[in-house]
This record gives structure tokens, C-alpha cells and sequence, in this order.
């Protein structure tokens, strides 16, 4: 429904594409973490065809998560940060090599199937909202 949809692309999000906005060639949408029992939890989608963009989408959307006002606020400064990736199976290794570039394989990670599908043509949300 169109509620649905406001909600969806409400959140505080940074979203990149590669490519025009009429012919995307890879799309990542950041939420910003934001507070849970755990501490402050966000996630990534990437929807990328190469090692390439994934590889790009994913260093500049986690130097943009730990730029975000919340990861560096002291009130979180000593809570755990929680980020879900969401990508393609084949693109696993990718995401492991850059996350050990940050340090941040050393951490607890668990990598699995995700528990829903996620596809590309779910997120013609994200461009008719952005770009009307």
C-alpha cells in the first residue's frame, strides 16, 4: 500500500546507485543504525552484479554508517554495533575481504541464507521517492 511504502522509505537511509537513475546498473541502501536492546543495529542491501561495485557500494557505505551522528555519539560509544549485510551468495568472499580491511571480520560475524528474499525489483520504492 502506499503507507507501506512511505514507511519503507522513511528511515534514515544512504542510498547509491552506479549508473543513471533511468538506467541503475547497482543500487546500496544504508539504514543508519538506530537504537535496540543489543545496543544500535543498522543494515545494508547491496544489489550488485560485479565483485567490482559490490566492492565499492560496501567500503563507502560503512565509512558513511561509522560517519553517521549515532555510531559516534557518546551516548553509544561503548554499546555494540550490529550491521546485517544483505548480498548475493556469490558475493560473499567480497564482503569478507572488505570487512577484514576494516577490521571488522575480527568481530563476531555469522554469515547465512537471509530469512526472506530480497530482489531488485523490490526497490523501485527507494527511486520514486528520491527522485520525484
Amino acid at each position: 500500500t502506499q503507507d507501506d511504502m512511505e514507511f519503507a522509505v522513511r528511515k534514515d537511509t544512504q542510498v547509491l546507485i552506479e549508473g543513471s537513475v533511468e538506467e541503475t546498473n547497482s543500487l546500496s541502501i544504508l539504514t543508519n543504525p538506530i537504537p535496540c536492546p543489543a545496543g544500535i543495529c543498522g543494515s545494508l542491501d547491496l544489489y550488485t552484479f560485479s565483485n567490482e561495485s559490490c566492492r565499492s557500494h560496501l567500503m563507502q557505505q560503512i565509512r558513511n554508517m561509522f560517519s553517521a551522528p549515532r555510531v559516534k555519539s557518546e551516548e553509544y560509544k561503548d554499546k555494540l554495533l550490529v550491521l546485517q549485510i544483505y548480498v548475493r551468495q556469490n558475493q560473499v568472499k567480497i564482503v569478507r575481504e572488505c570487512l577484514e580491511v576494516y577490521g571488522l571480520l575480527e568481530m563476531h560475524s555469522v554469515i547465512s541464507e537471509p530469512k526472506f528474499l530480497r530482489t531488485n525489483d523490490t526497490m523501485y520504492i527507494y527511486k520514486d521517492k528520491l527522485y520525484k
